[in-house]
């Protein structure tokens, strides 16, 4: 049958094979849903060296089994082998200290990986990170560049917003025509903070 074939490929190590059994076996299609053949057959494409195969097998630990420390270590091997969502879900483990000791320099290191790589939630969470001095030195500029590079992927007000405020809050004179050019953005996309911000601009400009 389709699916012995598919076992025999994997048991000869085709780790292709391995992914599709677990995709099949995990969503019902084909075969009967079973989660527990889908994490059997994602771990062996785990062992094999499938990246994407240990960051799923890794969260389908975390959500079956609550075994946080078990779904670190997959989540930090696919991680290490360069899979963005990986790096930014252990960014998140070492930021919670689930499974693993709370690391806030490794969390913004990871963070920073993933976001670097295009993952929309870990760029938002760096430009915190370098706002607030967590995991690694307060940066202006670095914050502000992230925060913009956020909301060209989300159309997200609140980051212009909190770009906005950085320069106001740092003093940052030369980007002030950038700073009310943002306000104005925010406010005009209805970001009711960023409406009183503006007032206060203007207000004070008088």
């Amino acid at each position: 049958s389709y699916i012995n074939g598919l076992k025999a490929m994997g048991e000869r190590g085709v780790v292709e094979a391995n992914l599709l059994l677990a995709l099949l076996f995990y969503q019902g299609q084909v075969v009967d849903q079973n989660i527990s053949l889908a994490m059997q057959f994602y771990r062996q494409a785990a062992v094999q060296g499938s990246q994407a195969a240990q960051y799923r097998y890794a969260r389908l630990i975390q959500s079956t089994q609550k075994d946080n420390s078990e779904a670190a270590k997959w989540f930090l091997i696919a991680a290490n082998g360069g899979h963005a969502e990986a790096q930014w879900a252990i960014s998140q483990v070492y930021h919670t200290g689930e499974g693993v000791a709370r690391d806030e320099v490794a969390a913004f290191n990871w963070g920073l990986a993933a976001a670097k790589q295009g993952v929309i939630p870990a760029r938002l969470a760096v430009a915190f990170y370098y706002r607030d001095g967590v995991g690694v030195k307060v940066d202006i500029a670095e914050s502000y560049k992230w925060f913009l590079q956020y909301f060209e992927q989300t159309e997200d007000a609140s980051a212009i917003y909190h770009a906005a405020k950085l320069n106001i809050d740092h003093q940052r004179l030369s980007e002030m025509t950038a700073t009310i050019g943002l306000l104005e953005k925010a406010a005009g996309m209805g970001y009711a903070p960023a409406k009183f911000q503006l007032g206060l601009v203007y207000r004070d400009a008088i």
